[in-house]
């Protein structure tokens, strides 16, 4: 750079993104011209690629798909981002109201949602965000508004004194029982 160069003001705006070399040459009352050394700046504007982020978890719930998992310790993997961008993961706990930065390595993690996402930054400080990323961690069964129904009892409903010691056969329906 720098083979052509322009008369331009002191002041610059709305430049667009690219690189530039700003120098000033002054000519004293004799005519004698000095210039100073040139001045490289590059503009960026652009946000950064921001990339796909992935939940490196095994999802054990009834459905592979359904983001609930029993698996309270997973990985956060980011990839394409913008080569040499800064990157910060950052988790929400109350449906993406307010963001924490968190690891890119999460452990024994609470029953609860969690959403997570990336937050990369370019070198001139652009940002830009994946998407987010939500999983439901789930290790505990409540049971406490679920009741047992007797539906069959023995094959004639009662249990008889020379039926002890055998098999004896009970159906029951629970009833309450957590979809997940």
């Amino acid at each position: 750079g720098g083979a052509t160069w322009n008369t331009t003001s002191a002041t610059q705006t709305d430049l667009l993104d690219g690189s530039y070399q700003f120098k000033a040459m002054v000519t004293d009352t004799a005519g004698n011209l000095s210039e100073t050394a040139a001045q490289s700046i590059t503009i960026d504007t652009t946000a950064p690629t921001a990339g796909s982020l992935v939940l490196d978890v095994v999802d054990s719930g009834i459905s592979a798909q359904d983001g609930i998992t029993q698996n309270n310790s997973f990985s956060l993997t980011l990839s394409g981002q913008e080569t040499g961008a800064q990157v910060v993961y950052q988790v929400s706990t109350d449906g993406g109201a307010t963001w924490n930065t968190t690891s890119a390595t999460q452990t024994d993690l609470l029953d609860g949602r969690y959403q997570f996402k990336a937050v990369v930054t370019d070198a001139a400080g652009n940002l830009a965000e994946t998407a987010v990323q939500s999983i439901t961690i789930d290790q505990h069964l409540d049971l406490t508004d679920v009741t047992a129904k007797v539906i069959q009892f023995a094959e004639d409903g009662v249990l008889q004194l020379a039926e002890k010691n055998q098999l004896v056969r009970i159906e029951v329906e629970l009833l309450g029982v957590p979809a997940d």
